[in-house]
């Protein structure tokens, strides 16, 4: 055997080695930064049999299970009177940050004093809309963000929970499109059973 050809081979031998090392690491990585019982994680996406057990993309989950099946984790909604327990894909959950497990039970605990569940709007709520571009509805294709509007439609009479809800169209609104809101794109600024003008 040449020098050549031994030192080619040597070559690969310490390549194939590398290529192993290189697996066996991104293995470790995977499985440390895979979610076990007990860590919280941040809903990211879902699917519509998920908003039928009352999840909703941003809320804040326990790991209550994992196993290693195609939809490995068992979650429980953190705190509140909303609680639920559902299975996730891993891609629709990411690690939830301490900032927003304590932001998610700052937010519930808020609700409460109303004794409200976080996010539970009711018809006749005055809240503050803020349009982003994934809701497209009138009141943001007519330009405007930050009105305040009353809420005339849950959705409740809905089968599944949906996280929208109707907001009357605000008088200098011409567009001909329907002013349902994503629950992230509001804001409570007085709860239906404060208001005087009722």
């Amino acid at each position: 055997m040449s020098k050549r050809a031994s030192q080619a081979e040597a070559l690969r031998y310490l390549l194939d080695k590398r290529k192993a090392e290189v697996a066996e690491l991104e293995k470790k990585l995977e499985e440390a930064s895979r979610l076990k019982v007990g860590d919280y994680a941040k809903i990211i996406e879902l699917t519509p049999e998920g908003s039928s057990y009352g999840a909703a993309v941003g809320d804040i989950v326990q790991v209550i299970r994992a196993d290693y099946g195609h939809l490995p984790h068992k979650c429980i909604k953190c705190g509140g009177p909303d609680r639920y327990e559902y299975w996730f894909y891993p891609e629709h959950l990411e690690r939830a940050t301490d900032e927003e497990v304590a932001a998610a039970a700052k937010q519930e605990e808020k609700w409460a004093k109303i004794g409200r569940k976080a996010n539970e709007f009711k018809v006749g709520d005055i809240v503050r809309y803020e349009y982003n571009s994934k809701n497209n509805n009138a009141i943001g294709r007519s330009g405007f963000s930050g009105i305040l509007a009353e809420i005339d439609d849950t959705g409740l009479g809905s089968k599944r929970k949906i996280d929208l809800v109707h907001l009357v169209k605000p008088s200098f609104v011409d567009d001909d499109h329907d002013t349902w809101a994503r629950l992230g794109d509001v804001a409570l600024v007085v709860p239906v059973e404060n208001r005087i003008d009722q």
